[in-house]
């Protein structure tokens, strides 16, 4: 922490009025509000629900990531969300006042990048995230499950990697899962690759079951 504290209080100092648009608001905004002041700005990006529990919008327990940029809403200059609707949310439980822009969520493609190479029979799944309870694997493992009876052949591959804030724990159960109920076959745990966009090209189709 103080070393990155070192690193924002270098570029206040070297930039004219800087803005500070935090993606990673757990990591940095315990820090960036210590420093607040009208040297620069602070902006806070949400790119997912606000709150641990979606049907929970007005009351429900903050999500881990937004708890500093929603309890001192007086240090930061605005925030930025997906989608229309967020704000709304927001607004209606923090306050009006609060400054929100609405960028949503956009992406670049090359045309012929679309195209799926040559995909060969078995049939191929994947999901890319951490092997974490939010990311909700085990219903895609279930889903394989069942498919399986029909699609003997079918194959998921699960690109990612455990998380340590809870032991590792979930990443544990959904493998043992597999091992308890015969799906090594169908079901592979693929880790951390950098060419993930080659794997993504190559698969059938591309699953999420985040809850956030």
């Amino acid at each position: 922490d103080q070393w990155i504290k070192h690193w924002f209080q270098k570029i206040i100092t070297f930039y004219k009025q800087p803005v500070f648009y935090v993606d990673k608001n757990r990591l940095y905004n315990h820090i960036l509000v210590e420093l607040k002041s009208p040297a620069f700005k602070l902006i806070s990006i949400f790119h997912s629900v606000h709150v641990s529990n979606p049907q929970k919008m007005g009351d429900g327990r903050i999500n881990f990531n937004y708890k500093i940029s929603l309890a001192e809403t007086n240090k930061f200059d605005g925030y930025i969300v997906s989608t229309e609707q967020q704000r709304q949310d927001l607004w209606a439980r923090f306050g009006s006042e609060l400054k929100i822009w609405v960028i949503p969520p956009t992406f670049a493609h090359i045309e012929s990048e679309l195209t799926v190479n040559a995909v060969a029979s078995p049939f191929n799944v994947i999901s890319v995230g951490r092997y974490y309870v939010e990311k909700r694997l085990h219903h895609i493992i279930q889903a394989v499950e069942i498919l399986k009876e029909k699609y003997p052949e079918i194959q998921l591959d699960l690109y990612g990697f455990g998380d340590s804030r809870d032991n590792f724990i979930y990443e544990k159960e959904i493998r043992k899962y597999v091992d308890d109920h015969d799906l090594e076959t169908n079901v592979h745990f693929k880790g951390y690759v950098h060419n993930i966009s080659d794997k993504i090209r190559n698969a059938h189709v591309s699953v999420v079951t985040s809850t956030i």
